[in-house]
């Protein structure tokens, strides 16, 4: 179904106008129905039985709709509100989240420009010459006699 489709999407704020133009007429019938009643009423008319279960299946019927819009209004605002906090949050997160990798980069900053501790400085000394240590060919390598 297109309608049903096109309908899902919509934004809250427009299903809840739309929601309103479905039953404009609706209303303006049910209006005019209690123009008829007060008239009525007012003129101290009392109107066969057929006339007045007319003028009040109308009326009922027109108050049924009314709750039923009320019920469907009020979850289409919820629907609205809960939009607009989703979308805040969403904001917010993209905030903190921007926030987070900023400070992350200038902890990884902080880290490569802080001078190094002097016992972590004396074991790379000690594990470079190590290193230089086990790379260096001795004297009776060169000549060809080997260890031993």
């Amino acid at each position: 179904d297109r309608m049903g489709q096109a309908r899902k999407d919509l934004s809250a704020h427009e299903k809840l106008t739309l929601t309103m133009i479905e039953n404009w007429l609706h209303f303006t019938l049910a209006h005019e129905w209690m123009r008829v009643r007060d008239n009525l009423v007012g003129e101290g008319v009392k109107p066969i039985s057929a006339d007045a279960l007319m003028v009040g299946s109308h009326l009922e019927e027109s108050f049924l709709r009314a709750r039923d819009l009320k019920s469907s209004q009020g979850n289409l605002y919820r629907e609205k509100q809960q939009a607009i906090v989703d979308e805040e949050e969403g904001f917010f997160g993209s905030i903190l989240m921007q926030r987070d990798q900023e400070i992350h980069q200038l902890q990884i900053k902080k880290k490569a420009s802080m001078p190094k501790s002097l016992a972590k400085r004396k074991a790379e000394k000690e594990a470079k010459a190590r290193m230089l240590a086990k790379s260096t060919v001795r004297e009776g390598d060169r000549e060809g006699k080997g260890p031993g």
